[in-house]
């Protein structure tokens, strides 16, 4: 900032973490200090002004106008990548998208922050819709571009356009930049009108209902429910030549039976990640057609009861909360038991009993604490008791989260209801370099 051969030439970084400025002495060397103690991701000067800085870190955007001495909230979360131009504009941009800062603070008689949104806008080729779009995955902000300011994304290379224009210009056109990660080949409607969805980085599933002609993806009420919730990353898979198709990542499994149209979606309790399908084939298939049966690997937090082998309580009528048939092995009672209580199915059971006997597993409402249950010896059986006081803030948390009707249970119209909007990650790339500056520090 303010660039001369005198002593009023500064410097600003995020040394060690931290809002660092320094004033240029010599050709070598500066003087530095570190302003407050404030920590940072990315910081900027203004070029015509020393005492004006900028920085941000996680949800805190921050701005000094007397060199560094006091600093103001913007009023600006969410962001990560900060730049000023030669206009004296404050500009930031990450996964949540641009935005430019109307003047404010103490240096505009101290008017509240406020932020315009810069898009990027696309017209539909099937339905002729305009879509603006705000999220990108911007990686820099390139200032002095061609006398304005650019912003890189994995989505392409924006532009502010001049004036006061909102509207981003794409200097890559129609252009996409995306990754495709395990596509998934149906056969869709016949030949020439195979489907094809695709997990990308970046930004999202992808699909095409012609061959790979074109990639419009969920648009029109005949695609059905999109797969927003996936995400950067994951994977599709097919399975044969029969429609139907995964879309997995991380908690979202997502299933289609019409090659990626009308997909469902299902999230697994207890903070469970899945991925890597694998599904049986049908015997002497010569197009791997499967069964049915589709097999992952699991991780998950611990299960939320204490199970107790070759214990049983038996229910009275009055405890007696659901009969939920016969199941042939203690197991899969106890994944219906635990789907049931942390979907919010079951509301006030806290025990789940098998015997060997009948194989039916009852699901009860007990009185009193569990240390005064009296058990009997019953072998083959099997007791699952919910540890109330360590696990039910986690499953009500779950339940929160994906309740859309609050009616304190999880049903499909629930998981619906967002499956087509984008997680809400922090972006990868920023998290890992937020993590590294707190290694250093």
């Amino acid at each position: 900032s303010d660039l001369r051969s005198d002593v009023n030439s500064v410097v600003g970084c995020c040394a060690g973490g931290k809002v660092t400025i320094g004033t240029i002495v010599d050709k070598t060397s500066a003087s530095w200090w570190n302003t407050s103690g404030n920590k940072c991701n990315m910081m900027a000067l203004n070029p015509n002004n020393a005492q004006h800085a900028v920085y941000t870190h996680g949800a805190f955007t921050g701005q000094s106008v007397d060199g560094g001495k006091t600093w103001e909230s913007m009023n600006h979360s969410g962001i990560y990548h900060i730049g000023i131009d030669r206009q004296g504009k404050v500009y930031t941009g990450a996964e949540a998208g641009a935005f430019e800062a109307k003047p404010c603070g103490k240096a505009n008689h101290g008017v509240p922050c406020s932020w315009q949104a810069l898009y990027g806008q696309r017209v539909q080729r099937r339905t002729n819709r305009t879509v603006n779009r705000v999220p990108h995955d911007y990686q820099r902000i390139s200032l002095d571009f061609g006398g304005s300011v650019a912003f890189p994304s994995d989505q392409g290379l924006f532009v502010k356009a001049p004036g006061d224009e909102l509207r981003l210009i794409a200097a890559t056109g129609n252009m996409s930049n995306n990754i495709a990660l395990s596509p998934a080949v149906s056969a869709g409607d016949g030949p020439g009108k195979e489907y094809i969805v695709t997990a990308a980085w970046d930004w999202a599933p992808l699909a095409s209902w012609d061959g790979g002609a074109h990639w419009p993806s969920w648009q029109i009420p005949a695609d059905g429910a999109g797969a927003g919730c996936i995400g950067e990353g994951g994977g599709a898979f097919a399975m044969g030549k029969s429609n139907h198709v995964l879309v997995m990542h991380k908690h979202n499994i997502l299933h289609s039976s019409h090659g990626g149209k009308n997909l469902s979606r299902f999230v697994p309790p207890g903070g469970a990640v899945v991925f890597g399908p694998a599904y049986a084939i049908k015997a002497g298939s010569l197009t791997a057609e499967p069964t049915g049966a589709v097999y992952a690997p699991l991780f998950r937090s611990p299960m939320p009861f204490d199970e107790l082998a070759d214990k049983a309580i038996t229910c009275q009528p009055s405890e007696l909360k659901f009969d939920l048939g016969v199941m042939t092995t203690n197991y899969s009672c106890l994944a219906a038991f635990d789907l049931g209580v942390e979907y919010g199915w079951y509301k006030g059971s806290n025990y789940g009993v098998w015997r060997v006997t009948d194989k039916h597993c009852h699901v009860c409402e007990l009185q009193g604490n569990s240390s005064t249950w009296k058990f009997e010896d019953v072998k083959g059986a099997w007791s699952y008791v919910l540890k109330q006081s360590s696990q039910q803030e986690q499953i009500d948390n779950f339940i929160r989260k994906f309740d859309q009707n609050g009616d304190g249970r999880l049903d499909p119209h629930d998981f619906r209801a967002t499956q087509d909007e984008e997680p809400d990650d922090e972006d990868e790339e920023d998290e890992e370099d937020e993590e590294d500056e707190e290694d250093e520090e």
